[in-house]
């Protein structure tokens, strides 16, 4: 048996700890150890606690460093969040070790989470890391930029960038480690495995020969299962959160002659109840069955999140993209450079959505670019990524016990 932690750091998607879950079910089935150290309690207490996982949360800054502009880099993701202040730096650091010296780790497994990552290798632990194309960003130096249309930014992130790796190097130091040439050097573990299609790496033009591409695992197949009921309507699915426009915009699907099953957490409760009743838009609160549902679906309308966004497109469903921040922002134009669907920013919900939404039920190319994708993937198999993920991080919980 060995001892695996799950370590979750950066980003509030309760599609990170849905990515490592079934990895984290299949070893517990084969007798490991399995712990996690996350960034959200709450996520951890819904979905965690229900299966008995125990879980601890992750060392965190009190309060963001602001950086007084636009985030554009990896480096700049680091920044934010302390690496740029070796103090902070090194508490964290000094709080990983800790955290595996009292769970005895073999390996680690990491899902946005840097620090964790640095401090695993310090320690001289097993690490594989796991995520999207914007969790694992591209093995070079200087990181790219994922505003490429703000060339003027260019100087400032080659100096955070360089700021970052000072810090991890100053702290590197302090525990007798060779510093880093650069910061993808600082970032390297011993497995690195996309869990995305190539459609949606955010950055479509990176060489990605350090990691290994694998198929998305599912993980929309838990929740309750709702059925669709109006069969010569359009079928639509939505997944969205509250804003400022999400009135209007429910307003004019329950104009549409359409058929809408929408997940909305955090629907106010006046909002839910101005549409309850209805048989032609349902609103629902609590996570749906995505397998269940999008097999029949004809669009969905969500904010472009990585793991919804691969499940849609893997079913062959066209996209009405409502992003909010930049990696959505990202994914909605690769889902518009495939001709799966379209994008709107936030400032033009409210005036164009009518309009988008037409386009999107009226105009087959869509419908037409998404099977392709579909097509292209057919013989994906989740449950052989699995086996992989787990091969790998047994192979070098055998090689830690060897080494020891």
């Amino acid at each position: 048996m060995s001892r695996i932690v799950f370590a979750w750091e950066l980003g509030d998607n309760f599609g990170h700890l849905y990515r490592m879950l079934p990895i984290a079910e299949a070893l517990l089935a084969r007798g490991h150890q399995v712990s996690f150290i996350v960034n959200h309690l709450t996520a951890a207490q819904a979905i965690l606690a229900p299966r008995g996982i125990p879980f601890l949360p992750a060392p965190a800054l009190r309060a963001p460093h602001e950086l007084n502009r636009d985030i554009a880099s990896y480096a700049d993701i680091l920044a934010r969040t302390g690496f740029t202040q070796a103090t902070a730096l090194h508490g964290m650091m000094t709080a990983w070790r800790h955290l595996h010296g009292l769970l005895q780790t073999d390996v680690v497994v990491l899902e946005h989470a840097p620090a964790a990552l640095i401090a695993a290798r310090m320690l001289g632990l097993k690490t594989v890391h796991i995520g999207t194309g914007f969790t694992i960003p591209p093995a070079v130096a200087p990181m790219p930029c994922f505003r490429p249309w703000r060339p003027d930014l260019a100087a400032a992130l080659a100096t955070t960038e360089c700021k970052v790796l000072a810090t991890i190097n100053t702290v590197l130091a302090t525990h007798g480690h060779a510093a880093a040439a650069s910061l993808s050097e600082a970032l390297q573990t011993d497995r690195t495995i996309l869990l995305t299609l190539p459609e949606l790496d955010h950055y479509p033009a990176a060489n990605r020969s350090h990691a290994v591409l694998a198929s998305p695992l599912q993980h929309h197949a838990e929740g309750q299962t709702v059925h669709w009921q109006q069969a010569r309507l359009p079928r639509i699915f939505m997944y969205l959160r509250q804003h400022p426009w999400l009135p209007e915009v429910l307003d004019l699907l329950a104009a549409t002659n359409v058929e809408v099953i929408a997940m909305i957490p955090d629907i106010p409760e006046s909002l839910l109840q101005r549409h309850a009743g209805s048989r032609r838009l349902r609103i629902y609160r609590q996570p749906l069955n995505l397998q269940a549902l999008l097999p029949a679906c004809e669009l969905a309308i969500t904010h472009g999140g990585h793991g919804t966004t691969a499940d849609c497109l893997q079913h062959g469903v066209p996209m009405l993209l409502l992003p909010v921040h930049i990696e959505q922002l990202l994914i909605t134009a690769r889902v518009a450079a495939a001709g799966a669907g379209q994008g709107i920013l936030p400032d033009a919900v409210e005036n164009a959505f009518g309009q988008v939404l037409q386009t999107q039920l009226t105009d087959a190319s869509f419908t037409l670019a998404a099977h392709q994708i579909a097509s292209r993937h057919a013989k994906a198999n989740p449950a052989q990524t699995l086996a992989t993920l787990i091969e790998i991080i047994e192979s070098l919980a055998i090689a830690a016990a060897t080494s020891d």
